[in-house]
């Protein structure tokens, strides 16, 4: 398996254990109706990664809610693990870990500081 670079894992990993960005499913960044916000685990990644958290709001890396911003935001991704295959993606496995409801940010922390 392919490794992440150090400083953008360093970074995500200390990002996804911070208790600064709250779990959500389904989307890698929401504005909820208190005014509170919810990050996929990769939401977190793309806030590492500076991108804007209005190109994030709403939008999945399926492509089918905003096409060119996640594309954008898949590409930085796949940019900064390079030799990984993107047939089998490290997103689409860690998205199923964060959207299945058993792993918190703890645990795929855990998961890209031991695999990753």
């Amino acid at each position: 398996m392919a490794k992440l670079p150090i400083e953008f894992k360093t970074k995500w990993v200390a990002a996804l254990r911070s208790g600064e960005y709250k779990q959500g499913r389904s989307w890698l960044y929401t504005t909820l109706s208190d005014g509170t916000h919810e990050y996929c685990c990769l939401g977190v990644a793309a806030c590492v990664l500076d991108i804007p958290k209005q190109y994030m709001d709403r939008a999945t890396l399926t492509g089918v809610d905003h096409p060119n911003v996640t594309k954008d935001i898949t590409d930085a991704l796949n940019t900064t693990c390079t030799e990984y295959p993107r047939e089998m993606s490290f997103q689409s496995m860690l998205m199923g870990m964060n959207d299945g409801g058993k792993d918190g940010f703890p645990e795929i922390a855990d998961y890209i500081e031991q695999n990753l």
